[in-house]
């Protein structure tokens, strides 16, 4: 092998294995001191620190854990798309031009957030499936345990109803309640709720849910409401499901196919041998780009397709 091209993936392996270092061993005292930077507000000692996020990090918060189905710090989010952002740039500012690392840095560290919002998508339009089972159990439970939302909850939690996902997002919602001391804050995780489910009706099971736990309103007009209406828009679901029951796959597997058929004309027909491809393909600004570009455009396609083929139960 060249020296020189041995050089270069011995650096590109040693700062691979310095940037995994560096987020191992400083991630959490990262986070920690931007969450210190970001205090705005200190109530009493015996009260925690308010700490003031903008709108657009908890938006990335709420993202992250409602595409993941547990609590995750939106300040860890933004060091690791940071991380992501600056090993990337590390690693292709001295094979590309400046602004050409920056944008395709920009790429890696958005494209985390893409796949994010396009897992959620999927659950959204899985878990809107289990709107009608969730919201007659929960009915149910309500009338049982005499109109208290929160043992309902619990009880919601603990059954055997064919509704995975969503029981995710319950527990997750009472975990919250039960540690809420205010309506600003039952009021959040409600909200937090119904952003998980992505839907009309969990937006309209989520008001009830805050009437309920906030004044202790009956609420079982509002649940039956809720069941009349998704049966409704099931039938018109499946009648669409029918009309439209072949999708298209072909995109999904063009860019790889290209790529590995223009790979194989190249060593089989231009006599280039497999390091000197190596090479072309790594190790040259043009090669790294058409790399570049490709695994872009196949995860992109994949993206597009998964929101297509999304479809919600909604109203």
């Amino acid at each position: 092998m060249d020296p020189n091209t041995a050089a270069g993936f011995l650096y590109t392996g040693l700062g691979l294995l310095l940037s995994c270092g560096f987020l191992l061993v400083f991630e959490e005292s990262f986070s920690l001191s931007l969450r210190r930077l970001l205090v705005r507000k200190r109530l009493h000692r015996s009260i925690r620190k308010e700490v003031v996020l903008p709108p657009w990090l908890i938006g990335l918060g709420n993202l992250a854990s409602s595409a993941l189905g547990k609590e995750i710090d939106p300040l860890r989010v933004l060091f690791l798309l940071g991380f992501l952002f600056l090993a990337v740039l590390c690693l292709t500012v001295r094979i590309l031009k400046p602004f050409f690392a920056l944008g395709l840095s920009l790429i890696a560290a958005g494209f985390p957030v893409l796949l994010l919002a396009a897992g959620l998508s999927c659950q959204q339009s899985k878990s809107s499936r289990e709107g009608i089972a969730l919201a007659t159990e929960l009915s149910r439970r309500y009338r049982m345990e005499n109109r208290n939302i929160y043992q309902a909850l619990e009880q919601l939690v603990a059954s055997d109803g064919d509704f995975p996902i969503c029981r995710k997002h319950i527990y997750r919602l009472l975990l919250h309640l039960r540690a809420s001391a205010s309506p600003a804050e039952i009021r959040s995780a409600c909200d937090a709720f119904a952003f998980a489910l992505g839907t009309v009706w969990g937006s309209m099971l989520a008001v009830c849910i805050r009437v309920a736990a906030e004044k202790g309103t009956d609420i079982s007009e509002g649940l039956t409401d809720i069941v009349v209406q998704l049966k409704s828009a099931n039938r018109r679901s499946e009648e669409r499901k029918r009309l439209n029951s072949e999708a298209a796959r072909m995109t999904v597997w063009l860019v790889p196919v290209l790529y590995v058929a223009t790979m194989a004309l190249a060593v089989g027909y231009l006599d280039m041998s497999g390091e000197e491809l190596m090479k072309n393909q790594f190790r040259t600004p043009e090669g790294l780009l058409f790399f570049s570009v490709s695994v872009f455009l196949f995860l992109f396609n994949r993206v597009v397709l998964k929101l297509v083929s999304a479809q919600k139960l909604d109203y």
